[in-house]
């Protein structure tokens, strides 16, 4: 996985593994559709199945967020015999609108009427299959709005995945099925590094106005997160450790004093190893390393344009 293209800041002096892998073993298509819609999620599977080996494509049909949920905490006790999954859930997906609905994947219930699964909601349930398959996830949101799928990855919880593919906007049916066989085509049979394999789906749409397909790595969003979060932590910093004198004006992190920096520090390092439960698992330590005074130069310079 290296999405470079989807950065808003220039990581390269941050992320110490530029190239991020993520082992998978089978997809698994998770399809919470309503009786009338067209079965997409089975279409993929069927043609999937004529080009990988038994056990490499596994299919689910769900009725209910509860249905769901028990498939995806099924896949959960399933790794140590069937291995890690990239989980691809097929639904409507709902754009937030603020003050009203939080944004989701929208599917039939037990009541035969249509519910929403928050993003929020999501993410917590895919959290204990990540945390099962060692921070190996991929999540594909086959749906309008699939990449809403981030916003399940709130901050101070151990994140529920480590990339996502989702559309940015509506999508149609059409391009929606052609531009995923694509994208499994390249991740699974040519073997194509995610960000390319995506690349070349999203050429596959058939209307001009169908959104775009794009991935998202959580190391690069949490560390932009950072940058732009950290603006205020900054500035009151300054003012609670102010440096012993100010004259010649100073930038970046010599603009902090050693108490602000040590701060700082310490907030970031706690927080990266909660979201990527190093204690736990050791190797996730140089998976996901940073260098943290790198990223808080960028949360300082960032401040500064504020």
């Amino acid at each position: 996985m290296h999405p470079d293209e989807e950065e808003t800041f220039d990581l390269s002096s941050v992320l110490k593994n530029r190239m991020l892998g993520l082992g998978f073993d089978y997809i698994l298509i998770i399809e919470w559709l309503f009786d009338g819609d067209v079965r997409t999620g089975l279409s993929l599977h069927d043609w999937l199945s004529g080009k990988l080996p038994p056990g490499k494509i596994v299919y689910s049909r769900c009725s209910s967020p509860t249905e769901l949920e028990a498939r995806l905490e099924q896949a959960r006790c399933d790794i140590p015999a069937r291995g890690v999954p990239i989980v691809h859930i097929e639904a409507h997906g709902e754009d937030p609108a603020p003050g009203q609905t939080p944004g989701g994947f929208c599917g039939p219930g037990l009541n035969g009427r249509g519910e929403l699964l928050s993003w929020e909601r999501l993410g917590d349930i895919l959290r204990p299959l990540n945390i099962a398959s060692r921070f190996n996830l991929l999540v594909v949101g086959a749906a309008c709005y699939g990449e809403g799928l981030i916003l399940g990855a709130p901050g101070g919880k151990p994140m529920p995945f480590v990339a996502v593919v989702g559309y940015t906007d509506t999508i149609s049916r059409l391009s929606l099925k052609h531009s995923l066989l694509e994208l499994y085509r390249g991740l699974l049979l040519e073997k194509t590094e995610l960000g390319l394999a995506v690349e070349a789906a999203d050429r596959e749409h058939h209307f001009p106005d169908d959104a775009v397909l794009r991935p998202t790595s959580m190391v690069i969003l949490l560390a932009e997160s950072f940058i732009e979060g950290s603006a205020i932590t900054v500035k009151k910093l300054r003012m609670q450790f102010p440096l012993e004198s100010a004259a010649p004006a100073k930038t970046g992190l010599a603009s902090l004093s050693p108490e602000a920096l040590q701060i700082l520090r310490q907030g970031l390092r706690g927080a990266w190893s909660l979201m990527w439960m190093t204690e736990r698992f050791p190797e996730n330590a140089e998976r996901f390393a940073i260098n943290a005074d790198q990223l808080i130069q960028l949360a300082v310079e960032f401040a500064d344009g504020q």
